[in-house]
């Protein structure tokens, strides 16, 4: 009997909300449950919880502007599906990525609350992209109710501070290897190794630093030579902390 009751707990649906919203059905809930915001929920927990509140789907192309910056921020906004970017043009052109953000992650959900709820930067849909909306009178409703998701939203913004931190950090630092040097010395740490796959194309690095791809190669050319790091594509292997240390003073 209790295996045939984790069978219909597994197979079971979640009627949805109406005919125009499909998402809350438990098929869609896997995603969902690797969002820091569902932490600890199961399937059927996300897809009632879900089911309880106001909330829409909506789907982009590659390459679609889903917000521009300026734009009023209202709703909480969560991939299930795809990846965005967001980024900054400054008044000569010069484009800024301030973060790849992909599923099952949410957009700046810090920004929902507060005085100022204006977007500073454009996102764009990096691939095809399927995003959950969830209106913010709907998620302050969600927070009143239900104390575990709102401890995980404040997990959530603790977590933003600290990534706003240490990017402040490497803009503050003048040099492009001050910039590499932190970036490779954060993959260390993040890794727990001295060699790894970097995570980013050069492209997005570059991008993430406001400089040049052919200025970041050029970088990491000179590391190779000052024998402080050992590169081939995207594999890294770093020969000298100490050496790269230095370039954050």
């Amino acid at each position: 009997m209790l295996q045939n009751g984790k069978t219909q707990e597994k197979t079971e649906l979640i009627p949805v909300c109406n005919n125009k919203c499909s998402y809350c059905c438990l098929n869609y809930t896997d995603v969902l449950s690797k969002n820091f915001l569902f932490r600890n929920l199961n399937n059927h927990e996300i897809g009632t919880t879900i089911k309880s509140i106001h909330h829409q789907t909506k789907s982009y192309k590659k390459n679609d502007v889903i917000f521009f910056a300026g734009d009023e921020y209202t709703q909480m906004m969560i991939l299930v599906k795809g990846s965005v970017s967001l980024e900054i043009t400054d008044f000569e052109g010069n484009v800024l990525l301030v973060n790849n953000i992909k599923a099952p992650d949410a957009v700046s959900p810090s920004l929902l609350y507060g005085e100022n709820n204006i977007l500073p930067y454009i996102v764009t849909s990096k691939e095809d992209t399927k995003i959950l909306l969830i209106p913010k009178d709907a998620l302050s409703h969600l927070f009143a109710t239900n104390l575990p998701i709102l401890n995980n939203y404040l997990d959530i913004i603790a977590n933003n501070i600290q990534y706003l931190s240490q990017k402040l950090k490497i803009l503050g630092l003048h040099s492009i290897k001050g910039k590499v040097a932190y970036y490779l010395l954060e993959q260390v740490q993040k890794f727990q190794a001295d060699e790894f796959i970097i995570p980013h194309t050069h492209q997005d690095i570059a991008d993430m630093f406001g400089i040049t791809r052919p200025s970041l190669s050029r970088t990491i050319r000179e590391l190779n030579s000052e024998n402080i790091i050992r590169s081939k594509r995207n594999k890294i292997k770093i020969i000298s902390k100490k050496g790269l240390s230095q370039y954050l003073k």
